[in-house]
């Protein structure tokens, strides 16, 4: 969004250089931040009319626009109530309207239904589609992989700031692009077993962890046997979970 510099690489917005362009990357970019800092004493059809006056729109046209994508947030009967008196699902609604209505080419989404009802959900995702639908490119950050793989279609999966897979849901669903990993919790020192379970002819790698075991396969996967050559493997240590 340009808040911060990169410590590394570049970023382009809609063919723009943010590190160089910086303000033409911003007029094509629509952000919702995981708090949305809207003002409890304006209402929204004012709050949201002069964030368009600030993008040059004239008065009426800002007024009538922001009428608008308020109105397809489901916020008619709010428009001219203070902020600071909407349900936070509401509040969210009116950050989101801000975000879209310029109708930026890019849409930054921090986590956009994070604790809301489930009919203010599934008015946002909405709205992502539509947006989407338009031509509008959607960065989303969720930590609903249902909801990624209702949206996306291409998905990078993060963990303490690496990527660990990355491609369509379909694809992601097939393992393609992940690492996949066994991780089986003991009743015992996992140290203990390790040696027998890394003969298994499947296995890549068994690396212990206090009580868990983490099996690498090779390239030839897991096979559907993997369970019942574990739980001999580990014997007489009593597998506790075992998960993929």
């Amino acid at each position: 969004a340009g808040l911060l510099r990169p410590t590394s690489g570049r970023v382009r917005i809609a063919g723009h250089d943010l590190a160089v362009e910086t303000l033409e990357a911003r007029e094509k970019i629509g952000l919702l931040t995981e708090e949305p800092g809207l003002p409890d004493r304006l209402t929204p059809l004012w709050h949201v009319s002069f964030h368009l006056r600030l993008r040059g729109a004239a008065r009426r046209e800002a007024s009538t626009r922001a009428r608008a994508v308020l109105e397809e947030m489901g916020l008619a009967d709010s428009l001219e109530m203070p902020i600071g008196c909407l349900s936070k699902g509401n509040r969210l609604k009116v950050a989101l309207a801000r975000a879209v209505a310029h109708e930026p080419d890019v849409l930054l989404l921090d986590e956009p239904t994070a604790n809301l009802d489930i009919e203010t959900s599934i008015r946002v995702r909405d709205l992502v589609r539509s947006r989407a639908s338009r031509g509008c490119t959607v960065l989303l950050a969720t930590h609903n992989p249902h909801e990624a793989e209702e949206l996306c279609d291409d998905i990078v999966v993060l963990g303490k700031g690496r990527i660990l897979a990355h491609g369509s849901p379909g694809a992601l669903r097939g393992g393609e692009g992940c690492g996949m990993v066994l991780e089986v919790k003991l009743a015992g020192s996992a140290g203990a077993v390790a040696g027998s379970v890394s003969r298994l002819p499947w296995v890549a790698l068994a690396r212990p962890e206090d009580d868990r075991l983490l099996i690498e396969p090779d390239s030839s996967g897991i096979p559907d046997t993997a369970l019942a050559e574990v739980v001999a493997a580990v014997a007489p240590l009593r597998v506790v979970e075992l998960r993929r």
